[in-house]
């Protein structure tokens, strides 16, 4: 039974890793289930078919600990940027770290038990909120486990910024439908939750409805399984397959990667997967949703970043999202790149990037 924030779960989100959901503006109503699971996920631009139209869409990896081949794109990407005197340069390619939780939308009209994506302060606050004591009786949680009570998430934007840098968040308990408030024991925040069940009957203590517990026991998403790194094999199959886009724009119209010919010979040298547009092709450059990819969020959306409240919060961040990168652009002279660390054979580019080609150059010959 998956429920709660039990400790192997607490601590691996504090040391390491379906399409999550992301929360919308406003409010949101959320009974939290089981969490929290950390990933570190890096999104790049790629060239998909949508209605006989090259379209740019974005494919993801979950990148594991010890690292992988985007990690050499995105050291390459922040010299360059260092070197063109960028302030706080960053990559396309930099991870960002997620966590993510078996959560119910009370807002849907069904009950559903779905797989949501929170950022830091969100998986922060919930930690607090639960350990949180009755002002009377400090033996008793005041609001009680984390799956027992609604939690509204508000996600906010402050006016005149971007999405990226003015999005926050805050996380407050709905006390007005908490039938456990004050009634759950200290002692069972790291008791098994199969023992806590065994003892009460969550539907007559009207923690859930009938429909929401069927829904929570019929549930086949599996939380570990979803938070399993991508092997580097599995990083190198899904380049062959969807090779980098390089000449990808934003929703401004601006190439996201500096530097273009330069990266685009590393990247050969490297052997890594990628593809460009010539003068000639034309290229519908927002983003279509299809079958296969359903529609995600912008760039600018998926790289929202929150101000930390303390120093301690922000070193905590910044080590878990850090990518290795020279302090001065005068090491870019000095310091020779590194070659990816993957298996040269393995990576080279397949049959699929030369047949993505072809279907750009079919294209443009039919739009000419």
């Amino acid at each position: 039974m998956n429920l709660g924030q039990p400790k192997h779960l607490r601590d691996l989100a504090k040391s390491g890793f379906n399409q999550a959901q992301k929360l919308k503006d406003g409010e949101n109503v959320h009974r939290v289930l089981f969490g929290p699971g950390r990933v570190e996920r890096i999104w790049f631009p790629v060239l998909v078919e949508d209605e006989g139209k090259m379209v740019v869409s974005r494919r993801t990896v979950k990148r594991p600990p010890e690292g992988c081949t985007l990690d050499f794109i995105a050291n390459l990407e922040i010299r360059i940027r260092q070197q063109l005197n960028q302030d706080k340069p960053t990559s396309v390619f930099s991870p960002k770290t997620e966590f993510l939780y078996l959560s119910m939308n009370q807002g849907s009209e069904e009950a559903l038990v779905e797989l949501f994506s929170f950022p830091y302060s969100v998986y922060k606050r919930l930690l607090e909120i639960e350990k949180e004591r009755d002002t009377r009786n400090p033996q008793f949680l005041r609001h009680g486990l984390i799956w027992m009570y609604d939690v509204i998430i508000a996600k906010l934007l402050e006016k005149g910024k971007s999405r990226r840098w003015g999005t926050s968040y805050e996380v407050q308990v709905d006390t007005q439908y908490n039938v456990q408030a004050s009634k759950t024991p200290v002692s069972w925040l790291d008791r098994p939750v199969d023992e806590i069940l065994a003892e009460m009957s969550v539907v007559e203590a009207g923690i859930f409805t009938e429909n929401q517990w069927k829904a929570i026991v019929e549930s086949d998403i599996d939380l570990m399984e979803e938070i399993e790194p991508d092997s580097q094999a599995d990083i190198l199959a899904l380049l062959k397959k969807c090779p980098i886009y390089l000449d990808a724009q934003d929703e401004n119209g601006n190439h996201e990667f500096p530097e273009r010919d330069f990266l685009a010979k590393e990247l050969t040298n490297a052997e890594i997967p990628f593809v460009r547009e010539d003068s000639s092709t034309q290229v519908a450059i927002q983003e279509q949703a299809t079958e296969e990819q359903p529609k995600i969020e912008t760039r600018e959306e998926s790289e929202a970043v929150e101000k930390p409240e303390t120093a301690e919060e922000s070193e905590a961040v910044e080590k878990s999202e850090a990518v290795e990168k020279p302090e001065t652009a005068e090491e870019i002279k000095k310091d020779p790149l590194p070659p990816p660390p993957v298996d040269a054979d393995a990576s080279r580019p397949s049959q699929n990037v030369q047949e993505l080609l072809n279907r750009v150059r079919t294209q443009r010959g039919q739009t000419a």
